[in-house]
Order: structure tokens, then sequence, then C-alpha cells
């Protein structure tokens, strides 16, 4: 972070005004250095010069919550995307959805599927296996069967999930057939 600091005083320095891409890697870099003080300064300054945030500013950001298991915060930041005129990615309604099947808040990943599909953005496999495996982590194997069929009626790869877990859901669902009749799919 040193260097890219020097080098952004460098560029003030020779009248090269930064852009927001410029100031998105400086977040990112200063967020993964939880350095969120940085972070917010730098926003304060964007705006400043009149370089406000754009959409992978606002995911870059939403990113940064999430991988800190922060989804209020995520989602605050969500809220203030769509407020300024940004659509959300499936980048952005996924991480959103793994950070809330991560910190135990179920429906709430859930509620982000929804979202994403009123939102008329189509799942795509990143999207199936974050979804999948969450209903498997909050031990719903009946739901993670159904999407992953899915998946398969769809043409997609099955993702990589958590099958010892799977199987052991369903074994004591009574369905302990459930994984071979997915293998004949």
């Amino acid at each position: 972070m040193d260097e890219a600091v020097s080098c952004f005083d460098e560029m003030l320095t020779g009248g090269c005004p930064p852009d927001v891409s410029t100031y998105t890697c400086l977040i990112v870099g200063f967020g993964n250095a939880r350095r969120m003080d940085k972070v917010s300064s730098l926003l304060t300054e964007m705006k400043q010069r009149g370089c406000p945030p754009d959409g992978r500013t606002y995911n870059a950001l939403i990113k940064l919550m999430t991988n800190r298991n922060m989804p209020d915060d995520a989602v605050r930041i969500y809220k203030k995307m769509i407020h300024n005129g940004f659509n959300p990615t499936i980048h952005t309604y996924n991480m959103m959805m793994k950070s809330y099947f991560h910190g135990n808040n179920y429906e709430m990943g859930c509620a982000t599927w929804e979202e994403m599909g009123r939102k008329g953005i189509c799942a795509d496999v990143n999207s199936y296996t974050v979804y999948i495996n969450g209903h498997i982590r909050h031990g719903r194997p009946e739901e993670a069967y159904k999407h992953i069929v899915d998946m398969v009626n769809k043409g997609m790869s099955v993702p990589q999930v958590d099958y010892n877990k799977f199987a052991a859901d369903f074994s004591r669902a009574g369905r302990p057939d459930a994984l071979s009749e997915l293998a004949q799919r």
C-alpha cells in the first residue's frame, strides 16, 4: 500500500487527477489491509473531487463487508448503490447471499436469491453453488436437491458441495438414495 499511495501522490503532484478506478483500487487495498479509516476518507475525498463511486466501487465495498461477515453493512451499501442509480450485478447478489448463509441468516440468504430473480438477474453456476451450499449448510437437503436438479435440467455443471453433509442430512431424513438419484441424472 505504501507504493500505491506513493504512486497516487505522484499522480496528484503531476497534475493527473485520479479517476473512480484509481480510488476503487486504493479502497480495495486499504480494505484488505483492514484500514477502514482510510477507506472512509477516500470515499469522502472522491465526493469532494467530484468523482463519486460507480458500480464497481459499490461492489468492492460490498465485498469488503461480506468478507468480514458484515451483511447488514453490505445491505446498506447495496441500498445506496441502487439509490445512486447503479444496478447490482450477479456478483453483487452472490456476495450478499454467501455472506448471509455463512453468517447464519438463512432467511436473508433466500430473500437475496428471490430479490435477484425479481430484478431479472438470471442465476449462474456461482449463484446456484452459493444457494445450494446455503441450503446444505442450514440442514435443508430437500431444497438443495431441488436446485441441483434445476441446474442439471438447465445443462449446468453440478457445483462442488459438501456431499458428506448432504448425504448425512438425506440419510437422517430417510432418503439415503438421494445421491444415487442425482448421480443418475
